[in-house]
């Protein structure tokens, strides 16, 4: 089977971008919304900070007509990750700007629960 027709599945019900060596800027994370518009499926966009070496994962699901896109921001990737933060919004540059901040202090310390933050 063609990596094309892999990711088309059916079956796959989230698509997992290749792993950046970056924080995504706005231009990479309105690709990922782009594509989980297109595919009707969540995106994950894994990055590793390059300054402190921690691995978060960004993983957006399209909205519909009444809901905008709901953004979840993750410590980790795959299997073993750890929600820090969901919101649902269109401003894709707030969601930017919120992971570059929170991605550079790294693991948060005692964090339990995930969190929905306000505009």
């Amino acid at each position: 089977m063609s990596l094309s027709s892999n990711r088309n599945s059916k079956i796959t019900q989230t698509i997992v971008l290749f792993k950046m060596g970056a924080v995504p800027t706005t231009e990479d994370l309105k690709y990922a919304l782009t594509e989980a518009i297109r595919a009707k499926k969540s995106v994950e966009l894994p990055f590793k900070h390059p300054d402190n070496g921690v691995v978060f994962t960004v993983r957006v699901a399209a909205g519909t007509s009444v809901t905008p896109p709901k953004w979840t921001f993750l410590l980790g990737e795959a299997h073993g990750s750890k929600v820090l933060w969901t919101k649902e919004t269109n401003e894709v540059l707030v969601i930017q700007g919120k992971i570059r901040v929170d991605s550079l202090h790294g693991i948060p310390q005692g964090h339990s629960a995930p969190a929905t933050f306000h505009l």
